[in-house]
Formats: C-alpha cells, structure tokens, sequence
C-alpha cells in the first residue's frame, strides 16, 4: 500500500520573517529600527506580525491608532518590544519620541506600519522599507503554514556587555562620500547596518545560550547574514522615490507602448492597434483606447 510521506519539509525563513526579527532584537539592545511592509496584503501582513509579536510577548506589542496611544508610548517606553503604526500621520512623530527617548531604561521598540514615508529622511529612524511581491508572500504563507515555523527567541535579560564591533568593520560603519559615483554613504545607513547587527548578534547568542567566547561581539555570519538581506529584492534604497500613482502610471505606459510597437502582437491583438494611431483598428473601426491603458 502506498504511503503518504509525512516526513517535514524544511521551509527557508523569508527575508520579510528575518528583517522583521532582526528590527526587534536591534531595538531590544537600544537600536531601534522602522520597518515598512509596502505593496502586501494586509491579511498577509496581519499573520506575520502576529507571529513576530511572538518574540517579545503579545502583551508587549502596542498598537497606535490615535494620540491616546502616543501617550501610552511615552509613560511605558521600556515594556514595549513591538510598536504597530496604524495610522500613517502618526508615523513620524512615533518615531522621533522611539529615537530621542532619554531614559536609564536601554531597550526601546522596533516600529512596524505599511505606510512608507514619502521621505525617510523626515524619520530620525534606521527605516527599511520592504516591497512585497508573489514569490515572497507566496514564501510567508508557506512558513506561517508549516506546522512548527521556527522563530527566534530573545532573551530574558539585557545582555551584561554592550554588543562589540570589530575594527575591520570600521570601513562600512562609517559615512564617507565615494568618489567612484556609487553615492554617499549617509548617517542614517550606518545606523540602520549597526542595528541590524546587534539585532543579528543578540539573536545568534540567545539561540546559543551555552557558547560564551565573544558572545557580545559581531560575528562573521552575522554579517554575512545581515549582508545577504540588505541585497534582498524587497529592500528599497532610501532614496528611491515611493509614489504608488507613479509606479500605476509607468506601468500602463509601458502597456501601452508594448501595444503600439510590438509587431508580433497586432496579430490576434483583441484591441486591433495600428503602428500609428492607436485609436483605430486595421480595418477602419475606432477601438476602446481607455483598455489600452490598463495592465
């Protein structure tokens, strides 16, 4: 009799599932991080927080719907590991009282929302901001669906040593202008590569509780790791333009232009487009041009 093969199947974690637990174990040991989810589903997006809250505790995750909520933030800064933006005109300020909190009380938490800015540098934040797409959420259902979907786990206490850095990391940590034309590298990058590696380091040794030699400093595959997802197809640089309307309109320019100059798809085409007007079919008859425009 044939049987079904029941053995589990292992499922990579998605970049999405790993920034998000980075963000929260960056803010954890006082370097927070603004993550953006853009271009998902938010019954998507609602699964994977839901899971990712799990890391700090439900109880500690604070969700911002209003001024009263704002407030909340500030009287208990130290008991929040997660923070939900759900209004996008409170992002900013939320992120300005994480950043500028003065307190003995080092961690402050990771901050979520699905709204970008529509300029990071308005935001005193580290902020990344993740565009989704079929293979990804297809990937995080996959995950969230799994019947053990391996989380990571921070620890009890603060570390006792604040998390080190080698020297040789000095080059990439430090703002500098390149002459070669790939751009400057600001003070807001630094901070952001810096958060995600004491996110990185404190999560390698809360799953390694037993392996105390450097446990406070920066290893090679935190960085490797950390390294890998900042190329991540999902990761928007800082300074690209985020204009939902623009990118709808490129996109059914490029329809359209598809239409008109491809030869191979006047045969058969349903809208019958010429190489000249648009507007009129090959036999003469005026054709719906608004469908043109639709991807």
């Amino acid at each position: 009799m044939t049987q079904i093969n029941t053995t589990p199947v292992s499922i990579c974690k998605p970049d999405s599932v790993l920034f998000g637990e980075l963000a929260i174990a960056a803010g954890f040991v006082g370097t927070p991080i603004a993550v953006c989810f853009t271009e998902s589903s938010a019954a998507l997006d609602c699964a994977l927080w839901m899971h990712l809250a799990q890391i700090g505790g439900p109880s500690r995750v604070l969700h911002v719907h209003g001024k009263p909520d704002v407030k909340k933030l500030v009287k208990f800064m130290g008991a929040w590991r997660l923070v939900i933006v759900h209004a996008p005109r409170l992002h900013n300020e939320v992120t300005w009282i994480v950043q500028t909190h003065c307190s003995a009380v080092l961690p402050r938490p990771a901050i979520f929302s699905r709204a970008a800015p529509t300029a990071v540098d308005d935001d005193p934040i580290a902020t990344l901001v993740l565009r989704g797409n079929d293979d990804e959420s297809t990937a995080i259902t996959r995950w969230l669906m799994s019947r053990f979907p391996s989380g990571a786990i921070l620890p009890d206490e603060l570390p006792v040593n604040n998390v080190m850095f080698s020297p040789a990391l000095n080059p990439v940590m430090t703002p500098r202008h390149f002459s070669n034309g790939r751009g400057p590298r600001k003070l807001r990058d630094c901070k952001l590569l810096a958060a995600l590696l004491s996110g990185a380091s404190l999560l390698r040794n809360a799953a390694q509780p037993d392996e105390h030699d450097d446990a406070s400093a920066v290893g090679r595959g935190d960085y490797e790791l950390v390294r890998r997802l900042l190329q991540s197809p999902l990761l928007c640089t800082a300074d690209e333009p985020i204009n939902q309307l623009a990118v709808d309109m490129v996109g059914r320019t490029n329809v359209f232009l598809e239409l008109k100059t491809n030869p191979e798809l006047i045969e058969g085409n349903p809208l019958r487009c010429n190489g000249n007007d648009p507007t009129w079919s090959i036999r003469g008859s005026r054709t719906r041009q608004e469908l043109t425009t639709r991807s």
